[in-house]
């Protein structure tokens, strides 16, 4: 695993943790498991994350694009139609484009 994938695993996998955390706290249920059908849908959804992410990261023409102060952007792809899916869950494309806007 390269270096910007294992970072970008950390920060997602804490991202999920949170989140999870989040959700579990807000969304309550019964003591024997039950609740609403709408609420136990959003918990079994967080007790699926992961979901596999994909970055690319765009260099960004700085004096062409004044409005911007960063030359790095990223471009994040969540794919919640495969939660759970943690095997190859991050996939890292690096700076590998130019904005041609």
């Amino acid at each position: 695993m390269n270096d910007g994938v294992a970072q970008w695993t950390d920060f997602f996998n804490k991202m999920f943790d949170e989140a999870r955390r989040l959700i579990y706290e807000r969304y309550k249920v019964e003591a024997n498991g039950s609740g609403h059908p709408e609420v136990l849908a959003i918990r079994k959804a967080a007790s699926s994350f992961p979901c596999p992410v994909r970055i690319a990261e765009i260099k960004v023409d700085l004096e062409k694009h004044k409005n911007m102060n960063v030359e790095l952007r990223q471009v994040v792809r969540y794919d919640f139609s495969e939660l759970g899916v943690t095997k190859g869950a991050i996939e890292y494309y690096g700076a590998c484009m130019h904005a041609v806007l």
